[in-house]
């Protein structure tokens, strides 16, 4: 049972972080601004959605952020457990 958890865990990361990879280098060398920031945020968000249907799970995509320097980044996303409460995705376990 906790094998199969690890397994669904570690494909959903995966999955996730690769989509954000994927899509934020699209923007690499352009000015990073709020319509951009919203544009990526929105697209997490449908991937969240997909990989929640998929894997039989609630995922809450992480908010979608850029630093000085103008590098994307995706805080991590977040499960919601069946009692309601959120976790963070690498912390599904804690407490099982």
């Amino acid at each position: 049972m906790i094998s199969e958890m690890v397994e669904t865990r570690d494909r959903i990361q995966n999955e996730f972080y690769e989509e954000f990879e994927n899509m934020s280098q699209k923007f690499i060398g352009k000015p990073i601004d709020a319509s951009v920031l919203y544009t990526l945020e929105r697209y997490m968000e449908a991937v969240a959605q997909r990989i929640s249907a998929e894997n039989g799970v609630h995922i809450i995509s992480g908010k979608v952020r850029a630093n000085i320097s103008g590098t994307v980044m995706v805080e991590e996303p977040e499960i919601e457990m069946a009692d309601g409460s959120t976790r963070k995705l690498s912390e599904w376990f804690d407490g099982l």
